[in-house]
């Protein structure tokens, strides 16, 4: 406090920002350690903080007060303290940049103070409308779909009463947050639905089409859906909502929205119709954007860009030659690779056009030849952007456009077909596109077989790419239209087995990902056999490519499943399914918007039996999810709230879910459960059911379907077939000492074990040694985004980590069990039908027969101490399931084996001892995932 006084005392010079930052700083430390609530707004108060901010006198003082404001929300004890904090704020917010990192702390709390605190009426709908769109400004600056679901979460819901002054803001920031996390999650259907809310609000239900925020928003979004799907009437309805507040004239809020967006738009027109009125339009709106000082620079740049397109579009009509030499040479001049690749598409689309109007021979070979300088330029600006830039997808359909129309010499079009490939080949959705768009998928014999060498790999990479169904059927449907095309350009040049090869590895791929996308699998030989059949009735020269595609449908619906049930019929039937169960009682659980409900199969039924879950929805779920990862999230700082939440959940669970689902399954049974709609990314083992847990009532495997639910596991292998891998390295966050413990004892249980003690740089290693155990324990940490299951990894040390892509590449068909003792490994996403991707389902779609993984960040103690014990059980002859649960009970109950205890603190052992580890999230986070059958027979 003296050195937090002193500092802020030095601080009383309005010049002295940097005296000021200091004393923040310092602030901030003390504040995360021993500073209470009350102290630090009494440091605001006394020296003059706020004040100083409020008068704007420095712009250090500002953020600076920020961010102590934004650490004192963060702590905020009580919900009068946040709303006194939120206030303060609110009028901060309005002195910073919307952008800079003061804001961004300041939103991050700010967004979360609803949820913790519960509605905040007396904060009033303008200060939540305000924070809203701040909240939305920072999701589209740091690319986090989540920060506008913290935005729409502060508003209220739509149907409530608000204040007529405040309907067309509250609508328009509702539009605009849905409009944003559809940009970052590319969900087309959330798209759908936003331009359906606002036109209901416009149709009168809240408020009118004269209204120029509702007409604003309502062009931005059928321009977004043109650009994304190609509607020509979406175009026209931007430009009519465009034109209606531009009438309105300079006086209205929105008109110089409005004429950025219909510059945009009237360009786009004159594109597609080639109308000299759209040109002429386009370029008076944007003359009027400059011609308005008060407009935004970012106003100004989009509009000075268009114009300048607009006046070489009016150039290019009298003179098409020089204009492209003068993008191009733009080009070479430009200050940034996306500038550079935005003047070489303006010039492919003049030469795109110019070729098809030029009046002489002579005229048209000259334009040709400058086909070639405009291709070679497509291709290095396609290598300079590289894949992640924004600008790509619509280069590539110039290139792959031009490359066909300029018929000129075959080393060009290659390399721009190679080019475009190479750059896509981590963005399968971009690179089927570009391929379907490439000459409307006729090919040469050189760029099919380059097609045959990537194909394959994209049609992979759709497994790993983070779809919704639909955008995954459309996508898989591609794909093998793709393949079709390429087999048949081979087989009529005599290339009959690289087609059969391609069809048999690409278009099997695409099938199986279509059927995992509704939940299925299907069998090898049935696909080998199917497109075997299409490819004699390609290569016979009388398939007709229409019907073949439909032929193609209709496979897809025989094999594929029951959409409500998600039962594969490809390889079994329901009777063979519930024969191979057994004694196991196979669960489908299925959550849908409006109803659900589970099918339940073996342990001696006939047929399936049908189970409602009438007060079970999509929604609540998602909210119960919502919940769950905030909390987790938070549990370092929260620890007890993170406690309460699995607690709730686990109740709610049981009393929603699992209590009327088992209701007729004795306790003690087996229980394969397939989750479906997002249950699966919850707490499932956890849950309370009776008087116990469902982890303890039954011998739960949670698999991604039931093919892989019914897969025969062995039990314990000879002891030369157990492989123990343990991390060196220190990772961050963790002990090394749990690794180093866990790996010795294990390998000492098991002799003559193989045990890897891993260095920097031996991932590659660990795979390999993967594939021929048949038993594997990974002694080390994970980190898992079930946001984005891609980014997840395994923490093999410091500087290296087995990343989620490779293991989702690798087959390991001799390997029937995994423990990942680490947190986390079994989080899952839930984007998806299957819902099942992620460390565990990586393992089991490679082969895997059962895992053994985490659901939540376990506690190091207690999970050493379920493991060694779990082994020891095996050992003794112990079933898979009764010996993790017998090692679960000995952690709650305190009666773990002295021996165990000795590797502990003194203080740690005398905690087990005393029953401190009876709440499920010291036992129950690790369960057995995947196959629920022992070759055996013990389970």
């Amino acid at each position: 406090m003296v050195a937090l006084s002193v500092a802020l005392f030095h601080a009383q010079k309005e010049t002295d920002a940097e005296a000021f930052a200091s004393a923040t700083q310092i602030a901030e430390a003390l504040l995360k350690h021993t500073l209470p609530l009350a102290t630090v707004r009494s440091c605001i108060a006394r020296y003059g903080a706020v004040d100083r901010v409020l008068g704007g006198t420095h712009p250090n003082h500002v953020s600076s007060s920020a961010r102590l404001l934004a650490i004192a929300l963060g702590a905020a004890a009580s919900v009068e303290d946040a709303q006194h904090l939120l206030h303060l704020s609110l009028e901060i917010l309005d002195a910073l940049p919307r952008r800079s990192h003061a804001s961004v702390d300041l939103l991050s709390f700010a967004g979360t103070v609803q949820e913790r605190f519960g509605p905040m009426t007396d904060v009033g709908l303008a200060g939540r409308l305000i924070v809203a769109e701040l909240l939305t400004d920072l999701a589209t600056a740091q690319h986090d779909p989540a920060l506008c679901e913290h935005a729409l979460a502060l508003l209220p819901a739509d149907d409530q009463p608000l204040d007529d002054s405040l309907i067309p803001i509250y609508i328009d920031t509702i539009a605009r947050a849905r409009t944003v996390k559809y940009q970052l999650n590319s969900d087309m259907s959330e798209l759908h639905r936003t331009i359906t809310f606002v036109r209901e609000a416009a149709d009168g239900k809240r408020v009118r089409y004269e209204n120029s925020l509702i007409l604003r928003r309502l062009a931005i979004l059928h321009f977004f859906r043109y650009r994304a799907l190609g509607y020509l009437q979406d175009l026209n309805d931007a430009i009519w909502c465009g034109e209606i507040v531009r009438a309105k004239g300079p006086d209205d809020d929105c008109y110089v929205d409005a004429l950025v967006n219909l510059v945009a738009a009237y360009r786009q027109r004159y594109l597609i119709t080639e109308s000299r009125e759209a040109l002429e339009r386009g370029t008076a709106c944007a003359e009027a954007v400059l011609g308005i000082a008060e407009a935004s620079p970012q106003a100004h740049r989009s509009a000075q860009f268009n114009l300048d397109a607009l006046r070489m579009h009016l150039k290019a009509d009298s003179d098409p030659e020089t204009s492209i030499r003068e993008l191009l040479q733009q080009a070479e001049k430009a200050g940034s690779r996306a500038e550079a690749a935005r003047r070489v598409m303006a010039a492919a689309q003049i030469a795109l056009g110019a070729v098809d109007s030029a009046r002489d021979d002579e005229k048209a070979a000259s334009l040709a030849r400058l086909h070639v300088d405009i291709a070679e330029a497509l291709v290095l600006a396609a290598v300079g952007l590289g894949h992640s830039a924004p600008e790509l997808p619509s280069l590539l359909v110039q290139l792959s456009r031009l490359a066909r129309a300029m018929d000129g010499p075959e080393g060009v079009t290659h390399s721009a077909l190679q080019a475009a490939l190479t750059q896509c080949a981590y963005r399968p959705l971009e690179a089927i596109s570009m391929l379907t768009a490439w000459a409307d998928g006729r090919f040469s014999l050189a760029e099919a077989q380059l097609v045959t060498v990537f194909l394959p790999h994209l049609v992979r990479s759709l497994f790993f790419t983070q779809l919704n169904v639909n955008d995954g059927l459309i996508a898989s449907q591609t794909g093998a239209e793709i393949a079709i095309d390429v087999a048949l350009v081979l087989s009529q040049h005599g290339e009959v087995t690289p087609a059969a090869g391609l069809l048999e590895s690409a278009a099997g791929s695409v099938i199986r990902e279509r059927l995992r996308l509704i939940g299925n699998e299907a069998s090898d030989d049935e696909l080998t056999r199917a497109f075997g059949l299409r490819f004699r009735t390609l290569t016979s020269g009388t398939g007709d490519r229409q019907q073949d595609l439909a032929q193609f449908d209709e496979f897809v619906a025989e094999i594929g499943p029951g959409r409500e049930l998600y039962l594969p019929r490809a390889r079994t039937s329901v009777a063979e399914l519930s024969q191979r169960l057994g004694s196991v009682t196979g669960v489908v659980l299925s959550c849908g918007r409006h109803g659900s409900g589970a099918v339940l199969l073996g342990d001696g039924r006939n047929k399936p039996a049908y189970v409602d879950l009438p007060d079970l929805n999509r929604t609540a779920v998602e909210h119960a999810l919502a919940v769950y990862r905030r909390a987790n999230a938070e549990r370092r700082t929260l620890f007890s709230q993170w406690l309460r939440t699995l607690d709730e959940i686990s109740v709610w669970l049981g009393r929603t879910v699992f209590e009327p689902l088992l209701r007729e399954v004795p306790a003690g049974s087996a229980v394969a459960l397939v989750p479906l709609g997002g249950i699966g990314a919850l707490p499932i083992a956890a849950a309370t059911v009776g008087a116990g847990y469902l982890c303890e009532l039954y011998d739960l495997t949670i698999a991604p379907n039931l093919e892989i639910a019914t897969r025969t596991c062995v039990d314990i292998p000879p002891a030369h077939e157990v492989l123990v891998v343990s991390a060196r390295s220190r990772p961050v966050g963790g002990r090394l000492e749990q690794f180093e413990t866990e790996g010795r004892l294990l390998s000492s249980t098991f002799t003559g074990s193989r045990r890897l003690v891993l260095h920097p740089g031996q991932r590659d290693a660990l795979v390999t040694e993967l594939r021929r155990h048949t038993w594997a324990h990974l002694a080390c940490h994970a980190h898992s985004d079930p946001s984005y299951v891609e980014r997840s990894y395994l923490v093999l040390g410091e500087d290296d980590a087995l990343p989620l892509r490779q293991l989702g590449l690798s087959t390991f068909e001799n390997t029937h069990v995994v423990v990942l003792s680490g947190c986390e490994t079994g989080v899952s996403t839930d984007w998806a039908p299957s819902e099942f991707w992620g460390m565990t389902g990586a393992m089991l779609s490679g082969g895997v027969r059962r895992v053994l993984a985490s659901s939540w960040a376990v506690d190091d103690t207690t999970t050493l101490l379920v493991m060694l014990e779990m082994y020891r059980q095996l050992r003794a002859g112990v079933g898979h399931h009764d010996a993790l649960r017998r090692a679960q009970e000995a952690v709650r109950h305190g009666t773990v084996r002295p021996e165990w205890l000795q590797h502990l603190d003194d203080w740690e052992a005398a905690w087990i001892t005393c029953g401190g580890a009876k709440h499920p999230y010291y036992w129950a986070s690790h369960g057995w995932y995947g196959s629920a059958v022992t070759a055996l027979g013990e389970e």
